[in-house]
């Protein structure tokens, strides 16, 4: 399976305000966000790390670091495997990304209501600008469907803070 964004579909944290990560020269301090924490509110700390799963994950592919250890702080479970595993595709195709996905995400709802421990999230990401080339020889990747596509994550508190574990992406321009 592959990541959103390419082409198909899937089923720790820091105190706010720092980062056990180090930051990326050309990114702006919020490009990879700390990881959230059990006391922010549920759907903030649940934005949060769809947000810096996808920031993680663009870094990732840039730099490249195929190993996706920056994404521990934003995934676990399916979503980390799959993510991973579409970093690991990458390298062996010897493609990197350049530009940025773009998040829309809303909480949609979240569970047990009087502690909550896991929040389902919509979003309408956006790709356009997050492009796919041949290290080697620069070359766009051709083929790539470049769209809006609607997601459902779900994110849960785990390790300390809160996680993607799993996520569905819709075809090509579905939001």
């Amino acid at each position: 399976m592959t990541v959103a964004f390419v082409s198909a579909c899937s089923s720790a944290g820091s105190p706010a305000g720092t980062s056990s990560r180090p930051t990326f020269a050309g990114y702006p301090p919020s490009a990879v966000a700390p990881s959230p924490t059990q006391s922010s509110a549920p759907e903030q700390a649940a934005l949060s790390a769809w947000s810096g799963l996808w920031a993680a994950l663009a870094r990732s592919a840039e730099i490249p670091d195929y190993d996706g250890r920056l994404l521990d702080d934003y995934a676990t479970g399916d979503a980390l495997t799959i993510l991973r595993g579409t970093l690991q595709e990458w390298r062996r195709e010897g493609i990197v990304t350049k530009g940025r996905p773009v998040q829309h995400p809303q909480a949609k709802s979240v569970s047990p209501a009087g502690n909550p421990t896991t929040v389902t999230l919509t979003d309408c990401g956006d790709s356009t600008t997050w492009l796919r080339y041949y290290a080697k020889t620069g070359d766009l990747v051709a083929g790539e469907k470049r769209a809006r596509r609607k997601f459902t994550a779900t994110v849960n508190r785990a390790g300390g803070g809160w996680r993607v574990s799993e996520y569905t992406i819709g075809p090509a321009n579905s939001c």
